[in-house]
Parts: C-alpha cells; structure tokens; sequence
C-alpha cells in the first residue's frame, strides 16, 4: 500500500495564496492492537497553534505531544482495536478544532489507509471528514468506510487509487491512467509517477509543493513494512538528509526526524540510499529512503539524527 503527500501548507491572504510551510508533516503511521496504517490530512494545518500532525497524534496518544526523537507510547490508547482508536479520534479532534474559525469555511479530511494484522491481512481505506455536526459539544467528524477489500476480491491484480486535496482535472487524468495501465508496475514504479503529477501540479498553484513524502506499508516485508521516502525538488536546502514521518506505537512514539545519508546502505535495485529506525519492544522496523539521484555528493561528511521541529504560524 502507498501513500504520497506533499510538504507544502499554504493560507489565503487577502493578496492570494501564501506559503506557510515548504516542509510540513502531513503523514503519520500508527500501530494499534490489530491494524498498522497512516493518517495524512487536507484542508486546515494548523489547529490553536499546533500543527495538525501534532494535534492528531496527541488525540490519539490522548496527552500533548511534542516532536522528540523518542518519547513514551500510547500505551493503552493505541493498544486498542483500530475501529475504537479512529471513533475516538472522530469524536475528540473537533474539541480541538471547535475554536479555530477557519475550520468551518476550509474543512478538515484525514485519509486512512492500512492493513487489519492478523492471519489473513486485509487492506482499508477510510476517510474522515469535517461536518457541521463536528461544530457542536458532543458532535464527531464523519467517518466513511471504502469497499477496497471487496474491490480486491473482484480484482486481485487491479489498482485501487484515490486522491484528496488541490488536485484538478488534468491530475486526476494521470491518476487515472495509473490505475487503468496495463503496464506490470511496481510499487515503486506507482510512487514515482505519482510524485510526478504533484510535481506538475506544483507548478500551478502554492497550495502544493513539489517536495513529497511517501509512505510504503507492506506486511510481507518482514525486515522494514514500513517505508517512508523522501522526494526533495530540485535545489532543496537538504538533499543529504532522509526524513520521516510520525511514528505511534503502543511502546513507543516517534516524531518527524531528519537523518543524514552519511554511511547510509544502498536498496538492491541501487536506486536509493537506505536509513531507518526501529521500534524494538514492537518490533517494528522502519527504513527510510532518497533518490540516490536527489543526494548531493561531494564536500564535507555530515552525520545527524534529529528531530524536525517547526514553528506554527500565528494567526493574523
């Protein structure tokens, strides 16, 4: 299962658009008791002066939380079953939303996308979205289940794709061209042209970027089912560096990080350079990973492992 979202959070301005943040953390993978999946959102970015990965994680880790490297897990509040986990988070996200005026005008929709763990794997996709009765005490947002393991059954070898936030009529073409090829293509072949068309589509608007984060989730992939990649733009100020998104166990939570590429292996088709991080009490690996064709080669050695921490805009 893949995932890809861009970096960029933009607001509206009395001018136009305007570019908040080129490198924010829209994405987030959380390990409950019988699901691994990912969370990343559009509309709002910002909730009360959190950005909306934090404000999402703290829900689901019920406490404030705060980018570190490694922090305390969820313990039993991610130890749960994934429908109850999500519910919660339905119905707690909007008291955090409820005082942010632009919620009602902008929206706010989490896209969910995983595999329920046991012996027969099977994937989901869920969306949850904002609505008025989200605005009242004791109102949730909206959550919508996909019939994406019926559409397996029915085509086991078939695509199944959607999309969220700025997109247009010529991105959701290529997206539909992906899903309907005949072409044998692998997940990374899906990736890149993905990461392709969000790159075309940044090029006519600021409400997206060019820089992406993808995510990877493959159970069968014993030594890292998850896998984040990092697609910098042309003249990034940090080709050197691996990122990640959120991390959230029931041991162990992990916030955005950048890590250098510095003494990195190499993947086995020599494409990307390879990091990564485990959650060893959960035994749960994660690799990470950069075009071998985005890192900057040459100058001095730079060895970092650290968290990405960000200032959330005030309001004016």
């Amino acid at each position: 299962m893949s995932v890809v979202v861009d970096r960029q959070v933009s607001r509206r301005t009395p001018s136009g658009l305007q570019v908040v943040d080129a490198e924010a953390s829209k994405l987030l993978v959380v390990m409950c008791a019988n699901a691994l999946f990912s969370i990343s959102y559009t509309g709002i970015a910002v909730a009360s002066e959190m950005w909306m990965d934090e404000a999402i994680a703290s829900c689901l880790a019920f406490r404030q939380i705060k980018p570190a490297m490694v922090q305390p897990g969820g313990g039993f509040f991610l130890a749960r079953p994934v429908h109850e986990l999500l519910e919660n988070l339905a119905f707690n996200l909007p008291i955090r939303l409820r005082s942010v005026p632009s919620v009602s005008t902008l929206g706010l929709t989490l896209a969910i996308a995983g595999w329920h763990m046991g012996p027969k794997p099977g994937p989901f996709v869920w969306e949850m979205k904002w609505r008025p009765e989200a605005e009242k005490v004791g109102g949730s947002m909206l959550i919508v289940r996909h019939q994406v393991a019926k559409h397996f059954r029915q085509y086991p070898t078939g695509l199944w794709m959607d999309s969220w936030g700025d997109t247009n009529h010529a991105f959701d073409k290529r997206m539909s061209a992906i899903a309907h090829t005949t072409e044998r293509l692998t997940h990374d072949d899906v990736e890149r042209r993905i990461v392709d068309a969000i790159a075309e589509r940044s090029g006519e608007t600021l409400s997206v970027g060019g820089q992406c984060l993808a995510l990877q989730l493959d159970l069968r992939d014993v030594q890292a089912p998850v896998q984040f990649t990092y697609y910098p733009t042309l003249g990034a100020d940090d080709p050197h560096q691996l990122l990640s998104g959120w991390l959230l166990t029931p041991t162990m939570i992990h916030s955005p990080t950048r890590e250098s590429t510095g003494g990195g292996d190499y993947s086995a088709c020599g494409q990307y350079l390879l990091g990564g991080f485990s959650d060893a009490t959960a035994r749960l690996h994660v690799r990470t990973r950069i075009p071998i064709a985005s890192v900057r080669h040459g100058g001095p050695m730079k060895m970092s492992y650290a968290a990405q921490v960000r200032d959330p805009p005030t309001r004016s």
